[in-house]
């Protein structure tokens, strides 16, 4: 068999399509990267019998933007509770956005932050600070079929220093 992928803009007129970018002779084909919505369709030539598969297309929907955590890193004392983190409204994607708010003592190694973290906003829980003074959150905006569209803010640092304990004085005295 000799394969021919054929690429085109509009799903129409196959007949003057040109080849698909990129090498196209095989049985599969990786199309490079792509700038806007594509079809594709495979043509097989064997001797003198030529075959046209369906089309498909590749819907390329744009970058998500925004989404910037819009304050400083924060600290408190035992005792406080953090105000609740926010970021700017996202755009681009699918139009539809879903969020994750992710927490990390590292800023390495992320999984989804403690409490409600599926909203535009996070309240923080004061609960993992017991054990470990800096946590780093950033959130998440996805977007698109299979959320195929991600984007992550930069981290934000939020402290909780213990509060202090055994600050008493014995009792009064009386010195010359």
């Amino acid at each position: 068999y000799y394969y021919q992928w054929l690429q085109n803009l509009d799903d129409l007129n196959w007949t003057t399509s040109p080849n698909a970018t990129g090498t196209s002779v095989q049985a599969s084909f990786d199309p490079p990267i792509l700038n806007t919505t594509t079809y594709y369709q495979r043509r097989i030539i064997s001797g003198r019998c030529i075959n046209y598969s369906s089309s498909v297309k590749i819907t390329v929907l744009p970058s998500i933007t925004g989404n910037l955590i819009d304050r400083s890193d924060s600290v408190i004392c035992e005792g406080s509770v953090f105000t609740n983190l926010s970021a700017t409204a996202p755009a681009g994607g699918s139009g539809a956005f879903t969020y994750l708010w992710q927490d990390s003592i590292t800023s390495g190694l992320w999984q989804p932050a403690a409490g409600t973290n599926t909203n535009a906003t996070h309240a923080p829980s004061v609960v993992p600070f017991a054990t470990t003074e800096h946590r780093y959150f950033r959130r998440v905006v996805i977007s698109g079929p299979d959320d195929v569209c991600k984007k992550y803010t930069s981290p934000i640092m939020l402290t909780m220093w213990q509060a202090i304990e055994n600050n008493n004085l014995s009792a009064d005295q009386t010195i010359c």
